[in-house]
């Protein structure tokens, strides 16, 4: 059984001594420089363009994908390596290794290595199986999971943004301007490749 998965199920496990040894197991896996996507994606409102995503990152909170019944969120994260811009053209880094002690106690047990289908195929207990059904990725992809009421609105506050990267070939004009604005919002540097 891979490491990752057996990991997953001890921390669900009916025995104490088992949790504790798995959430000891897992206590260094947040602590790592991860990127994930930031997509320019928006709605239109009263003939205006809202740009969810980047108005929350300027406010070092990232939007988080939810279940069906929102009882949880979860937001995917990858290591610098995985990047490609065919995927996506615009990141944000976080250094997780700068995490405040209380930050880092209500996140790292709920930081995931994501599972593949198989793995996930294999879990017979439904509550396993839906909380690993949201961990649903590839290796080197890592899946944070929290209970809905730990964010506002499905936003998860985590002032922990290091750089942006951004892929300058497949941005437009406008994409370009908004990096430089998140850029200078929150003083920090963009990697333009």
């Amino acid at each position: 059984m891979d490491k990752y998965l057996k990991n997953f199920f001890d921390l669900y496990s009916n025995d104490d001594e088992v949790v504790q040894k798995a959430i000891f197991a897992k206590k260094s896996w947040i602590l790592s420089i991860f990127v994930t996507p930031i997509t320019f994606s928006y709605i239109e409102k009263d003939n205006k363009k809202i740009y969810e995503e980047l108005y929350s990152l300027m406010d070092q909170a990232f939007l988080f994908s939810f279940d069906k019944e929102k009882k949880y969120v979860y937001k995917k994260w990858l290591d610098e390596v995985n990047l490609k811009p065919l995927h996506h053209a615009f990141y944000a880094e976080l250094d997780f290794n700068r995490l405040d002690h209380d930050t880092y106690c209500e996140l790292f047990a709920n930081f995931y290595p994501c599972l593949n289908k198989e793995d996930i195929k294999s879990i017979k207990d439904p509550f396993l199986y839906k909380l690993a059904s949201l961990m649903n990725g590839k290796e080197n992809e890592y899946v944070l999971l929290l209970d809905y009421a730990k964010s506002f609105k499905g936003k998860v506050y985590l002032p922990y943004v290091s750089k942006l990267i951004a892929y300058k070939d497949y941005l437009n004009e406008e994409e370009i301007d908004m990096i430089i604005d998140i850029k200078e919002h929150l003083n920090i540097d963009v990697d333009w490749r």
